[in-house]
């Protein structure tokens, strides 16, 4: 379903169901890593700042870290209302202790 989802282009909806996938069988990280279905959240070349921040879940869901941060930033940069977001995001939920998370968030 998150790669349907992806595909028509409901992000909010394929992050939704990718980050369920993955609560229920952790191999699907994996897999989401290279699945082609989400190259559309991945290459999206539009910086409006909901983009950014829908990327930088979908890099922190598959453990890129670094991806997930500087899109976050971007997204927080363009519109602060997300610092309050990311603080009870689901997604980022394994970046949450990171140093540059916290500051971020802050």
């Amino acid at each position: 379903r998150a790669c349907f989802y992806a595909l028509i282009d409901k992000t909010e909806e394929a992050l939704q169901k990718l980050e369920e996938a993955i609560k229920e069988n952790p191999d699907f990280k994996e897999k989401a890593k290279k699945e082609s279905a989400f190259n559309s959240i991945r290459n999206n070349e539009n910086t409006q700042d909901n983009n950014l921040y829908y990327r930088a879940c979908f890099y922190a869901l598959i453990d890129k870290t670094e991806e997930a941060l500087k899109n976050l930033k971007e997204a927080i940069d363009k519109n602060p209302e997300y610092k309050e977001k990311a603080k009870t995001e689901s997604a980022f939920d394994s970046i949450r202790e990171n140093e540059k998370f916290q500051q971020m968030t802050e």
